[in-house]
């Protein structure tokens, strides 16, 4: 709940006594037209309105107040008791109690109070917790996707309850309501689909559409959405009820739905969409590609849970249950997965997704899929025994323990299967995905190898089937041979059970009857583990020995038969339930219970392993450690643990493909006797420690990562006498406190600083007006392992080539690279998309933001389109946040007058027409200030004494590529300070930021150009940083250079520039002047000019400074002296002048010529709302000598006006605590457009946002508001207040909060 206190309210009213009657008065009369306000000063109540406009007369002494708008206007709300809407639209995101405290200037000389509440139920866009929310009063409301009535309608309620799943072809609703009235006319609602990476129209994967359709298509486009408005919209209250429609031909799979309006983007739902085998609509020019028309197919062959595989053969078919489970739990989660690990999707996953349109390219990516033999497949085949390390094919009854193992082990094959489990599993998947399908059993089915249409079986002379070769002997015979072997059911043979010869005579028109007898005692062994028995009978013709006669027959044996009764304890059974049993005809497998694993339980101890390895701010339920420390983890076995028979097998795997040779896979054990790769990489260990007690199975493991694994998410697997079971999913980040990791930092106190520090300070302004801007780092907050892993898994490197991009991910030099990539949204699906100049139309101002969280919880809830917009200090701090979850130690660095030589001659041209106003941008630049990390780690690549190891330089803002792609870093601290201009990475444009030269042209009407300043001071200034453990700032200039003006500094800036590839050959690079000849000389030193300030420059009064000029000649010197005010970016490009002025003076001898320079507000207010700083240029000209041309620039950046912020100094985790922020218009204008927006990990869930209303000159307002912590400890609330006349301002305080 938010509290606005509005000093200086009213400027009429009678006394306070009369006051409150007449506000009484009004109450009674707006109880008459259904209106209750509430008059009480000490509680709020809602005040509600019915659709019909009304006239509430209020008399406040001579001034009769008639409507309900005038009291709008000022701040008190009404909403609709039927609709819950406020009048025009106007609604708020939380209860919000707007009271106007009488002023003491006022008549009446009490204070009054007139108290309206605002109550809304919150929207599906919001969010839990106390305060303002919003996106500065959000144009969306709320979404109601209806996934009851949708799923339902669409035949899959089954599936989700709660999650849309829809069928292609096929209209769903959804209910989308606005804040303000919806007027297509004007603004049309746009609606984007998406789904899979790089989505496309012309591949299907992406479809724009909207009401009204006037959508800007390729013309190529493919698999089109459409969307309806029905007629049970309330267009004017913002109510409106979607009929969306799905194409019949689009891609199955996961979407993001977004739609548009009024320049505002949000997320409609996350939804699936799967094949209709229900649409043969005639509404529609085009139906499903497997529509099937009879409603009892479609029941039997998509929706029914359950089925018989046939087996036996011919003669003897044998029915077997099989539970498909289509339904079950997380089956949508598990078959889309299928879909993502196929190897097509992993070599182009945007024409796979494609793809997904069609069930001919479906049908076989699952065939394929569904065994182990190329990819991540469901099933490991075998055909014969041991079955070792899993389950018997016979064993399986179902598709879903198989689909749910297979997830849960990380893609890793289930053992063992065979014909009909494949298919059953397939069939699964296919019906969860929508198209028909049904298991068909062959029998006598031929396996043709070669492919000529003929199978060749081949026999010994005593009947017995020999191997299957292309040759055999046969032997002549005069006898009748009769065998029985033990067969698999692929034609196989095991073993022979018997054999035996008889001679008879055959006598003509007479049957010869010949028994066979096959004791129980003598096939039993032979047919444990086979599916038929073959009786051969081989006939020859004593009279004739070439003529040989061959009977076949296949005998299924029928199991024994037993039974399963169910009872129900006092209930009765619902009729949907179902119990298959498949009966088994092996007697170690009679049993109705299910085989005992040999695995009882896993106990990863979060708390303590977090604990010791500092990651319990990240989680308390799931394992994250770091590399190369131990944690332990207890495993219960359900037998005694023998490792000298049966060693304890443990495989660590990360990212797709796992590799010993790349160190994404690592097999070690109990005893470690383990067989790996000669050039295995990241080897883990394991060892049994001592508290274990290995006779009753229960195992205490300690387990080390490698100092050089791979960073990322694992699974880890352990397999014990054949048996395999996931024993934990857990994430490894890089260990600053292992002296062996490659970011190892022996310092505690910057480890807590640069690794566990949520709360900095980034410093901006100019090296004159140093200021300093909190920053909220969040790296804790909830889901920040998830967003910063996903970053790893969507930069360009992993979708080319995940294997590789995996492995190098034990190097923090590759992950600073591919961080500062990903953080700018130049080249890929980065985080930020940068804006140096307004409008910033679909996003925030760069200044808006105060820390990373929400921008990073943005975008992956945004399926990771970039966030808009930011620039430098934006980037740093995002990258921060991410490097500093990662286990990255880094801290943010602020360079003033930064240089950005685009042309790397480490030289930077400054042009000027010849009245002091600068002509133009130029490539080369001079930044006020500029952001960038440095990171911690070891640079084994340059040096192995590591000379260069420690600070790098690593810069996330997109200003020039590095191998093609817009990042920047690592570039060593030290390689920098010694002009070390070959080294990697980037090192030349680090070393101009903070050391090139500047050089100022004046450009003349005829075109020529004279050197007016060579400035080799002035650019590096001031490098900043905060210090550890405290507030403030400090200098670490000498860091990166020498001190200005002295013999080293040249030094090095000259063997720079020998060093540097752009500039070696180039001589007289410091005298570039980008191609243009000069067209004079350096004057001599003959004036100094400087700026004085008369008073500290605050934005809301006049900049008041003075110049002040004196000459080195001994005569009296005339001077023409232009004077420009402009205002200005903080890169250095110009917005606009604000004003100049030319004025002719005698500069004395000996004497300071002081001139004031006064900027009023009233004139460089409108121009410096969207600009950083106000350049005032003074432009010299010796009118003795007009050649001697003399140059003085100041950079002004105005103070912000005060606000404030406080809280209690202590505060308990759960329970609510209040925050203030002041602030007083000190401006004569009306502020308007006024916003507050309160943030801070631990106490505010992402970003709260409110509007307030216009605050009039001379008056403030206070707002309260509610914080509910989450986490102990020193937490940081910041607030930021923008408003039509002031940007972003920002406060902070700090809370304590306790246990």
């Amino acid at each position: 709940m938010c509290f606005v206190d509005l000093e200086k309210g009213f400027d009429h009213a009678s006394s306070g006594g009369g006051f409150q009657l007449a506000l009484e008065g009004f109450a009674a009369e707006c109880k008459a037209v259904r209106i209750r306000i509430s008059t009480s000063t000490f509680k709020s109540e809602a005040i509600v309105l019915s659709q019909k406009r009304a006239e509430c007369p209020l008399p406040v002494r001579d001034e009769l107040l008639t409507q309900v708008t005038e009291f709008k206007n000022l701040g008190v709300l009404f909403m609709s008791e039927r609709s819950r809407r406020t009048i025009d639209g106007l609604v708020m995101h939380w209860s919000v109690v707007v009271k106007r405290e009488l002023s003491e200037l006022a008549p009446w000389q009490t204070k009054d109070t007139l108290s309206a509440g605002l109550e809304t139920p919150r929207s599906s866009l919001g969010q839990a917790g106390g305060g303002c929310e919003g996106e500065r009063v959000s144009v969306f409301k709320g979404v109601n996707l209806n996934c009851e009535t949708n799923n339902t309608e669409h035949h899959t309620k089954k599936i989700s309850k709660e999650e849309l799943i829809v069928r292609r072809g096929q209209p769903f609703t959804v209910k989308v309501e606005l804040t303000e009235p919806f007027k297509p006319d004007f603004y049309p609602l746009t609606i984007t689909a998406v789904t899979g990476e790089n989505p496309s129209e012309d591949l299907g994967t992406k479809s724009c559409f909207g009401i009204p359709d006037k959508i800007q298509r390729s013309p190529s486009a493919e698999a089109v959405w459409k969307v309806e408005l029905e007629k049970r919209s309330y267009p004017l209250t913002g109510s409106l009820n979607l009929t969306i429609t799905p194409p019949a031909d689009a891609p199955i799979g996961e979407y993001n739905l977004t739609t548009r309006y009024r320049d505002e983007e949000t997320l409609l739902a996350n939804l699936v969409v799967l094949f209709n085998p229900w649409c043969p609509d005639p509404c529609l020019s085009l139906d499903d590609s497997v529509s099937i028309c009879d409603e009892a197919e479609t029941q039997e062959y998509v929706m029914n849970e359950h089925g018989i595989i046939y087996k036996g053969s011919g003669d003897y078919l044998i029915s077997i249950h099989w539970d498909f489970g289509q339904f079950e739990e997380d089956m949508a989660k598990i078959c889309l997965k299928i879909l993502d690990v196929n190897p097509k999707h992993l070599e182009n996953p945007a024409k796979d997704a494609s793809a997904h349109c069609n069930p001919i390219y479906l049908s076989r990516v699952v065939s394929a899929m569904i065994n182990s033999g190329d990819e991540y497949g469901f099933l490991g085949g075998r055909w014969a025994g041991p079955f070792w390390g899993g389950d018997e094919p016979s064993h399986w009854s179902g598709s879903y323990h198989i689909l749910k193992r297979w997830h849960n082990i990380g893609c890793h094959p289930v053992k063992y299967g065979q014909c009909w489990v494949f298919a059953g599993v397939m069939c699964s998947v296919m019906r969860l995905l929508g198209i028909p399908c049904r298991v068909v059993t062959n029998y006598q089915s031929a396996h043709d190898s070669n492919k000529n249409l003929i199978i060749d079986v081949y026999h010994a002379d005593y009947g017995v089937r020999e191997n299957e070769t292309k040759d055999s002997v046969w032997y002549p015979s005069q006898r009748t041979v009769r065998t029985v072997q033990a067969m698999r059911y692929n034609g196989s043979p095991v073993e022979n059970i018997q054999s035996e010869v008889k001679e008879g005579t055959l006598l003509p028109g007479k049957d010869l009857s010949i028994p066979f007898l096959f004791p129980f005692l003598v096939y039993h062994e032979h047919m444990v583990d086979c599916e038929s028995m073959k009786i051969s009978a081989m006939v020859t013709d004593k009279l004739e020995p070439k003529n040989v006669y061959l009977a076949v027959n296949d005998v299924i044996l029928n199991p024994p038969w037993f039974s399963v009764s169910c009872q129900c304890a006092g209930q009765r059974l619902p009729e949907s339930f179902s119990l298959y049993l498949n009966c088994c005809r092996k007697s170690r497998k009679m049993s109705s219970e299910t085989r005992r694993s040999i695995f009882k339980g896993v106990g990863l101890n979060y708390e303590i392993n977090n604990t010791e390895h500092h990651t319990k701010k990240l989680s308390k339920d799931q394992l994250i450690v770091r590399r190369g420390q131990p944690f332990t983890v207890k495993v219960e076995l359900t037998q005694p643990f023998n490792p000298d028979l049966y060693p304890l097998t443990i495989t660590a795997e990360t990212g797709k493909h796992p590799s010993e040779n790349l160190g994404t896979k690592s097999r070690f054990g109990i005893p470690d006797k383990i067989s790996r790769s000669p050039s295995a990489k990241a080897v883990w260990k394991v060892e049994l420690e001592k508290r274990s007690y290995p006779l009753t199975g229960s195992l205490n493991l300690t387990i080390t990562p490698p100092a050089d694994a791979p960073i990322g998410k694992y699974n880890l697997t352990a397999r014990y006498r054949n048996e395999e079971t996931l024993l934990a999913t857990l994430v490894v980040l890089f260990n600053p406190w292992c002296p062996d990791d490659s970011v190892s930092l022996s310092d505690e106190a910057q480890r807590q600083e640069y690794v566990l520090n949520e709360h900095g300070i980034i410093y901006s302004g100019s090296e004159n007006y140093i200021r300093s801007v909190p920053w909220d780092f969040g790296q804790f907050e909830e889901d920040m392992v998830k967003i910063c892993l996903k970053i790893l898994d969507v930069n360009p490197k992993h979708l080319a080539n995940a294997a590789n991009d995996v492995s190098a991910r034990c190097n923090p030099i590759y992950v600073s690279r591919v961080v500062s990539a990903m953080i700018n949204s130049n080249d890929d699906y980065g985080v930020v998309e940068g804006r140096w100049s307004g409008p910033y139309s679909g996003g925030n101002e760069p200044t808006h933001w105060s820390g990373s969280y929400p921008i990073l919880k943005h975008w992956y809830d945004m399926n990771c389109q970039s966030v808009k917009y930011g620039q430098c200090w934006v980037f740093a701090g995002v990258m921060c946040s991410v490097m500093r979850l990662l286990g990255i130690p880094c801290r943010v660095i602020t360079n003033f007058q930064s240089a950005h030589d685009n042309n790397k001659n480490l030289t930077i041209d400054v042009y000027h027409a010849d009245y002091g106003v600068r002509e133009k941008e130029t490539k080369d630049s001079v930044w006020n200030f500029h952001v960038w990390l440095e990171c911690w780690m070891t640079r084994t690549d340059l040096a192995k004494d590591g000379k260069y190891d420690g600070w790098q330089v690593v810069d996330p803002t997109p200003q020039e590529k590095s191998d093609g792609v817009y990042c920047c870093g690592p570039a060593p601290v030290k390689a920098i300070l010694d002009g070390e201009t070959d080294l990697k990475y980037d090192v030349p444009f680090v070393f101009a930021e903070v050391n090139a030269d500047c050089i100022d042209w004046l450009c003349k009407a005829d075109g020529t150009m004279t050197k007016m300043l060579s400035d080799t001071k002035s650019v590096g200034q001031n490098i900043s940083t905060k210090t550890v453990g405290s507030n403030t700032r400090l200098d670490i200039t000498d860091k990166y250079k020498y001190k200005e003006g002295t013999e080293k500094e040249r030094t090095v800036f000259k063997y720079a520039l020998s060093r540097n590839k752009e500039t070696m050959g180039n001589e007289g690079a410091t005298n570039s002047t980008n191609g243009t000849s000069p067209g004079g000389i350096v004057p001599q030193p003959k004036i100094n000019i400087q700026f004085k300030e008369v008073s500290k420059p605050k934005d809301g009064q006049d900049v008041s400074l003075k110049l002040v000029l004196n000459s080195e000649s001994s005569t009296a010197m005339p001077v023409s002296i232009n004077i420009s005010v402009q205002a200005m970016r903080y890169n250095g490009s110009p917005v606009e002048n604000i004003q100049s002025e030319v004025k002719e003076e005698t500069l004395l001898p000996g004497k300071d010529l002081s001139i004031p320079i006064l900027v009023p507000f009233l004139v460089y207010h409108e121009h410096m709302v969207d600009s950083d700083s106000m350049k005032i240029s003074a432009m010299v000209t010796d009118k003795l000598e007009p050649k001697n041309v003399y140059l003085a620039v100041n950079d002004v950046i105005l103070l912000d006006p005060p606000i404030s912020i406080t809280t209690p100094s202590l505060a308990s985790v759960n329970q609510s605590t209040t925050a203030e922020v002041v602030f007083m218009n000190p401006v004569n204008k009306t502020l308007t457009d006024c916003t507050l927006t309160i943030s801070g990990s631990g106490l505010v869930d992402g970003e709260q946002n409110c509007i307030l209303p216009d605050l009039k000159p001379s008056h403030r307002f206070r707002v309260t508001f509610f914080l509910l912590p989450k986490k102990t400890g020193k937490k940081t609330v910041l607030a930021d207040f923008d408003c039509s006349s002031f940007r972003d301002l920002k406060c902070t305080c700090t809370v304590n909060v306790q246990p």
